[in-house]
């Protein structure tokens, strides 16, 4: 694959080697409590997103060719 920049792969290393220092010393500096927060954040997505969804198609008009035939087309 070509790259855009010619130091993609040395700077994504860098970076790639920063951040899993920074998590190891966020996850041991909060002594793990930051993976319940996560977990939380994750598991409150799923459910604002099903309610979402829920609440989406609960509220969804179906178009029919008597009401809009050039919409219905489409």
């Amino acid at each position: 694959m070509e790259l855009v920049y010619n130091n993609e792969n040395t700077l994504f290393k860098t970076l790639l080697v920063f951040s899993i220092i920074g998590w190891i010393a966020v996850i041991g500096g909060t002594f793990g409590m930051a993976l319940i927060y996560i977990l939380m954040f994750v598991v409150f997505y799923l459910f604002a997103q099903s309610a979402l969804i829920s609440y989406l198609r609960g509220t969804a008009v179906e178009i029919t060719p008597e009401q809009f035939p050039d919409l219905y087309k489409k």
